[in-house]
């Protein structure tokens, strides 16, 4: 679990179950987190360390995991995510990267049938993908009008591929050493700029040319309107030079080819619709 808040403390809240601090004492492990074992009871361990920076198991939250391999207890994982981007643009790791582990102890330890024990919930499932695909058509957005934007192939792309949405991959997020490093991703954006400021200065002279040519003074609604238009136009050609789209899509200024990109597809089997430098709300 994460470190106490109101929602962390009512989560079980209706549910008949007995939360334990003990591998001993359980059934399966609710994975929501990986800063406290055994939250909501009296006997709470601190992991003791920063699992997001180190990516390691280790102290106490070791010794619990590897008794709980050697009984082949399920895990339940709420969130797969492996790795995050964190705000200063360093990864860190999340409970999906400690579910990997986990089944790795448990084909270290168990003495059972080498098999998964561990069950993931949210992306990629189709069960999730399915759920907020039938809330929207509950409110008349139907899946053709549905775009899954996010920056994992493992995740965001896999699972829009297999609920047949589209999607966009924000290549700056925690595949962006492998992308935006890239020489042809360093041309093709130095090659988007170069356009769109040639297409800024032919704008700018056209806009100049009519104004000149104008046999009456320019009134007030004229002003606003030639002003409306040159600021409509530059913030469209700012925002389209941070995107990139791949190559089985049209692109109205680009076509964005990589290996790298490439390789990454066939690594996660998953390819998105488009692919986007970076993405604010």
């Amino acid at each position: 679990k994460n470190y106490d808040t109101k929602e962390d403390e009512n989560f079980a809240t209706g549910l008949d179950l007995r939360l334990v601090s003990e591998a001993d004492e359980a059934e399966f492990i609710l994975l929501k987190g990986t800063e406290i074992i055994g939250m909501g009871t009296e006997s709470q361990k601190p992991v003791g360390y920063d699992f997001s920076r180190t990516g390691k198991i280790e102290g106490a939250l070791r010794d619990i995991l590897i008794s709980a391999a050697r009984k082949s207890i399920p895990m339940h994982c709420l969130n797969p995510d492996r790795v995050a981007v964190q705000p200063d643009g360093s990864l860190a790791y999340m409970p999906g990267s400690l579910a990997a582990l986990y089944e790795d102890l448990v084909a270290q330890h168990s003495k059972a049938e080498s098999k998964s024990c561990v069950q993931i919930y949210g992306k990629p499932t189709v069960e999730s993908f399915s759920l907020c695909l039938e809330m929207m058509r509950s409110k008349g957005i139907k899946p053709q009008r549905v775009v899954m934007i996010g920056d994992s192939l493992e995740h965001d792309i896999c699972g829009a591929n297999g609920s047949s949405v589209d999607s966009i991959l924000v290549a700056s997020g925690i595949h962006g050493k492998e992308i935006l490093t890239s020489s042809a991703f360093r041309s093709t954006q130095s090659n988007e700029i170069q356009i769109s400021t040639m297409i800024k200065a032919v704008l700018a002279c056209t806009a100049a040319a009519a104004l000149l040519t104008m046999r009456r003074p320019l009134t007030h609604a004229s002003l606003r309107s030639v002003c409306t238009v040159s600021i409509s136009l530059l913030a469209a050609l700012r925002g389209t030079r941070s995107y990139i789209f791949c190559e089985h899509h049209q692109s109205p200024l680009w076509t964005y080819k990589s290996e790298q990109l490439d390789a990454l597809y066939k690594k996660f089997s998953a390819v998105p619709s488009f692919v986007i430098s970076r993405f604010q709300w």
